[in-house]
């Protein structure tokens, strides 16, 4: 794997010369260079990525032992050290161009073209080179008439980013472990080796961290909402695979049988998924499970499964809706933590119910809300300070109060008519 990434990252480094010129110096291994005439950019792509994928994920410790360092995190270590932002050409730059005039009138052309070339290539040159390796892995062509390199290459891609988190829990075990068994050590503050181990820790995390953000950014363009396809899964026309998918990755509401999947497929619900053009048509990246009510709003799985479990077919009746209950949804992938799949998801969803269900005005989730909790002990702490100024009134007026509550504070007259016209309610006093 180390091998075929060198290649590739010779390759990659030879075209942008001169920017990386001491990042690879020749002469390279000796199996390498003999390869290099018969293999492509292109297949040491596909070369690469397959050999990634055939390797045992990383894993966090389970024993105190078993801390061996496999082939994944050995990739992993020589692209954030190999192939990262190469800080002596960055340095050159600064050193061998001449200065840009910040405050240029611009009435100079030739000064203000200089600043555009110089600037262009700092930027070129603090962009670290695993980026580019990034975007190569993603951009292959189809390679033979069952799978596409694309597919293999953001598969690859996807397992890296996941690798990267578990690499750097894993440091941070590993470290934990070290001190717990060297506590003696630890207590002699003029311990060499263990302040030399913490900063290689130390360093190698934050490198970890911004391959990670670095990566999260990535796909973020390459998983964008205008990249996405809707399906809607159903349990007649969906492939079984994809079924078995929905299945077994449900995170929310584990299924409870065969019936309790076929329910969740048919009349008065939908589930919907998003799927990637270049990630495997057949593997759902989210999605997200829906129950069609009339005017009541569950609270409760129970609540739903006794409103929606009717037999009846996808008619009338069921167009009649007017509530659209999210009640379950599950990100499939860990390596796309964090890129906003979820969200995306749900503002599909919205407007296709809306173009669906003419009289559906209402969806609501049966999740916690987020941030709900900060908010009410917000309000409370308020309604706190409000009743210790109103007992300090008290005491210098010597009179008594007599309500524990001496305002709106807890819900505002505009927050109870939005609470009243949600809950469709008159009764919140």
């Amino acid at each position: 794997g180390i091998t075929i990434l060198e290649e590739l990252s010779f390759r990659i480094a030879e075209q942008k010369q001169p920017l990386h010129p001491t990042r690879f110096e020749p002469p390279l291994p000796m199996n390498v260079k003999s390869s290099s005439c018969a293999n492509t950019t292109k297949s040491l792509a596909h070369q690469f990525c397959s050999h990634y994928l055939s390797l045992p994920p990383i894993m966090q410790i389970s024993k105190q032992h078993d801390i061996t360092r496999t082939e994944r995190e050995e990739i992993l270590d020589h692209l954030i050290t190999k192939c990262n932002i190469e800080s002596t050409t960055v340095s050159a730059l600064l050193s061998q161009h001449y200065t840009p005039n910040l405050h240029s009138s611009g009435e100079d052309e030739e000064e203000e073209l200089q600043n555009v070339q110089f600037y262009s290539k700092l930027r070129e040159a603090c962009i670290p080179l695993y980026e580019h390796i990034f975007t190569l892995l993603v951009s292959q062509t189809d390679q033979d008439t069952t799978t596409s390199s694309s597919s293999i290459g953001m598969k690859c891609i996807i397992a890296l980013r996941t690798d990267l988190k578990v690499w750097n829990m894993k440091l941070n075990q590993a470290q934990s472990l070290y001190h717990s068994s060297n506590k003696e050590m630890r207590e002699n503050e003029t311990d060499v080796e263990l302040k030399v181990m913490q900063e290689e820790i130390r360093i190698k995390k934050q490198k970890i961290q911004q391959m990670a953000l670095d990566l999260k950014n990535l796909l973020s363009v390459w998983f964008s909402a205008g990249m996405l396809e809707l399906r809607r899964i159903t349990y007649e026309s969906t492939p079984a695979s994809i079924i078995e998918q929905i299945a077994l990755k449900e995170a929310v509401h584990p299924l409870r049988s065969l019936d309790d999947l076929r329910t969740r497929l048919g009349p008065n619900r939908r589930c919907y998924a998003f799927f990637h053009p270049s990630f495997l048509l057949e593997e759902p990246l989210v999605f997200v499970h829906v129950a069609l009510m009339e005017n009541c709003i569950p609270c409760s799985m129970e609540d739903i499964d006794k409103f929606t479990t009717k037999n009846e077919g996808e008619g009338e009746e069921e167009r009649n809706k007017k509530v659209a209950v999210f009640y379950s949804i599950t990100s499939t992938q860990p390596g796309l933590s964090g890129v906003d799949l979820g969200n995306f998801l749900l503002k599909r969803v919205v407007d296709v119910l809306k173009k669906d269900f003419v009289n559906m005005e209402t969806f609501v989730t049966l999740s916690p809300l987020p941030r709900f909790r900060k908010w009410v002990e917000g309000k409370v702490k308020q309604q706190m300070k409000k009743g210790n100024e109103g007992r300090a009134k008290d005491d210098n007026t010597k009179t008594v109060s007599s309500s524990k509550f001496v305002d709106d504070t807890l819900f505002t007259k505009k927050e109870k008519l939005e609470l009243q016209k949600v809950l469709k309610c008159s009764n919140l006093e």
